[in-house]
């Protein structure tokens, strides 16, 4: 290329042809870019001599401002240099690759593995383990903080320096750590060293896989036994010291069928704060609600396969938000090893990183804009819309990355798996964004109803925490139903939420009383339990013994079918 304002030399090139930014701008741009360019042209030399000779004539010629080669540049493509990364096959399905390019995670980023532990000393996790700032270093004696017995940072945890295990069930003899908590968070089972391969595995350093969100940090929370069993208080506890301690997004690949009501304060008390939650849908090819990820407030993720199609052990259901392959992940395994890892305990690991992803991208976003981002984003690789296999889509962290708006679709009432009993049902939640086209709410028997029925359709108006629509009930037989509110935006996307009630006309039956004889703290009281055969709201009445007095109230306002009170020895007996 050259820029001369004399005639051409008469030692022409092989081909010569005018710049083209002259001939491609607006009728408004035209004019100012052909004075700039006008006098640029790019010659083609076939003889590398007769290149050589003429950009030593021009770049010599006083009358020419500039002459050079023109360059090829190359695309900053992210090619990671991993040994086994040929293995990963879903770097290709959710567009790993093109994603990188755009946001490979940034380490203030924090993601949380609630699991069986990592290994931490394994080599494609042992940079990537977050480090607590106010348990590292060195005290004020000079003693180093990590192992000085004390609570450094005053967060309740002593020596907490790269997560914590909260394991203390005496019932689960598995020859492993399982008695009381430490500060030693180290994988007993394998479990949590393959998811956090999966999300975090170290990137370009010649060693094993690499992990979709490799520049973020992973935070190691053990509350699952040898055996893989976690109990809830642990994970509760768990839940509460990741978003204490600064964790963007929570992994959890387990579950069961058991509704908790503990567990589902722990993660409304993360979803509180800003924390995203995703977790597996569960391998037992059920449509049953599963939780932690049957909870609003968490990503469900079914699991698929190489070739894209539903994996035969996945769960599915109304309440899977989305896909993500999970069936043989090559990740990293205890004792520096590699391993095919299968589940959707493999798939949901997927959905957390890119999580993080788009967090790093977006620090700016709530929990509920990066799942409706994560939904929208999806490739739709099932029934048209969302479906009950794949939810939205397979997840694509390209596109997700991408995304510079999100609409939040969030059914707030009923709660999931309320009981109702009056005539007229008011739905309230929120159907907002900025290029909301209209929202549609839905119903349908069931729990993964066949046919849903259109309630409303409302365009043009955004609603946030407030009456999306309305359901007459008088000629509907008691049993479970779900909801459905979809939002259409103006881009052609969609994004939706689901939620499941009961309508029960009937009062709940009391079953499993339980009364013992309790120490609690310094004093002593009675331990009441029972069982409803419906998730409900209870109070227990009680007086003193041979007392006239009127009988007391205890409420208990979570929902639930277990319910336990506590009344101390001294409101009993009157003394």
């Amino acid at each position: 290329m050259m820029n001369s304002n004399q005639p051409l030399s008469k030692k022409t090139p092989s081909t010569l042809k005018k710049f083209a930014g002259t001939s491609r701008q607006s009728a408004l741009k035209k004019s100012a870019v052909r004075d700039r360019f006008k006098n640029i042209y790019v010659m083609d030399f076939f003889d590398s001599k007769d290149l050589a000779g003429a950009l030593e004539r021009y770049q010599n010629d006083p009358d020419v401002d500039y002459a050079a080669v023109n360059h090829v540049f190359k695309i900053d493509a992210v090619k990671p240099n991993d040994m086994h990364v040929d293995s990963l096959y879903w770097i290709m399905l959710v567009r790993a690759l093109d994603a990188w390019n755009l946001q490979k995670g940034t380490r203030d980023i924090l993601i949380s593995i609630i699991d069986s532990g990592i290994d931490y000393l394994h080599p494609d996790l042992s940079n990537q383990i977050w480090q607590n700032p106010g348990e590292i270093g060195t005290d004020d004696s000079g003693h180093d903080r990590r192992t000085n017995g004390v609570d450094d940072d005053g967060n309740g945890y002593i020596d907490d320096w790269r997560g914590w295990d909260f394991v203390d069930a005496p019932g689960f003899d598995d020859n492993g750590d399982f008695l009381d908590p430490d500060n030693d968070p180290l994988d007993d089972n394998g479990h949590g060293t393959a998811v956090a391969g999966i999300i975090g595995a170290e990137g370009h350093n010649h060693t094993g896989v690499i992990g979709l969100a490799y520049g973020c940090a992973i935070m190691p929370l053990r509350a699952g036994s040898a055996s893989g069993f976690l109990q809830e208080d642990d994970v509760a506890q768990a839940i509460i010291y990741a978003v204490d301690n600064g964790a963007r997004v929570i992994n959890m690949s387990f579950g069961d069928k058991e509704f908790s009501p503990l567990l589902r304060d722990a993660i409304r008390y993360a979803y509180e704060h800003n924390v995203v939650m995703v977790a597996s849908a569960g391998n037992d090819a059920s449509p049953a609600y599963h939780y932690p990820s049957g909870f609003d407030e968490t990503i469900s993720v079914s699991a698929t396969g190489p070739d894209d199609f539903f994996a035969t052990f996945s769960n599915y259901g109304v309440s899977i938000n989305v896909a993500a392959p999970g069936v043989n992940v090559y990740s990293t395994v205890r004792g520096g090893g590699y391993n095919y890892f299968s589940g959707t305990s493999a798939s949901a690991p997927l959905v957390s990183a890119l999580a993080a992803l788009v967090i790093s991208h977006h620090p700016e976003f709530s929990a509920e804009e990066i799942k409706s981002i994560i939904e929208t984003s999806a490739d739709d690789i099932g029934e048209n819309g969302w479906d009950q296999y794949y939810g939205a889509g397979r997840i694509n962290a390209f596109r997700a990355l991408q995304v510079a708006y999100a609409s939040i679709a969030r059914i707030n009432f009923p709660a999931t798996d309320q009981g109702v009993s009056s005539d007229t049902l008011d739905i309230l939640g929120t159907a907002s964004g900025a290029f909301l086209k209209q929202y549609s709410v839905y119903y349908g028997a069931g729990s993964n109803p066949s046919e849903w029925i259109l309630l409303r359709t409302v365009e043009n108006r955004q609603v946030v925490n407030a009456r999306l629509a309305s359901l007459n009930l008088q000629s509907l037989a008691d049993g479970p139903y779900s909801l459905r509110l979809m939002i259409a935006n103006k881009d052609g996307s969609v994004v939706e939420d689901r939620s499941r009630f009961f309508i029960d006309r009937s009062a709940p039956a009391i079953s499993g009383i339980k009364i013992q004889k309790m120490i609690f703290g310094n004093g002593h009281g009675y331990l009441i339990e029972f069982q409803t055969d419906d998730p409900c709201a209870s109070t227990v009445w009680y007086r003193a013994h041979n007392s006239s007095e009127p009988f007391k109230p205890i409420p208990v306002s979570a929902l639930s079918t277990k319910h336990i009170v506590f009344i101390p020895d001294e409101e009993l007996h009157g003394h």
